[in-house]
């Protein structure tokens, strides 16, 4: 990652890689992350909003999903929705 590369994620998201978790079906053990470079350096509630490469994105947190971090990532001008594993086509009747 740059250096001056900005991490953004949910805020679940960070709670979670800033302390230790265990995946008993697995049991694996991970420790926290080291707070630079791996911690996201800004973090949002509900969502966030950012322009990049001449394009505005916004990012929206999805409860509940996959997981309490799950967001989607919609970007504007291109009117593209990324959604990854927050949409499935098992999801449609």
């Amino acid at each position: 990652m740059p250096a001056d590369a900005t991490v953004v994620a949910h805020e679940n998201t960070k709670r979670r890689m800033s302390a230790r978790q265990h995946i008993a079906i697995l049991e694996l053990d991970f420790p926290p992350s080291p707070p630079a470079p791996a911690l996201p350096q800004r973090v949002f509630k509900d969502g966030y909003k950012l322009a990049a490469n001449g394009e505005r994105l916004e990012v929206s947190h999805v409860p509940p999903a996959h997981t309490d971090t799950d967001v989607i990532v919609r970007f504007e001008q291109a009117n593209v929705l990324h959604a990854a594993t927050c949409f499935s086509t098992a999801d449609i009747p």
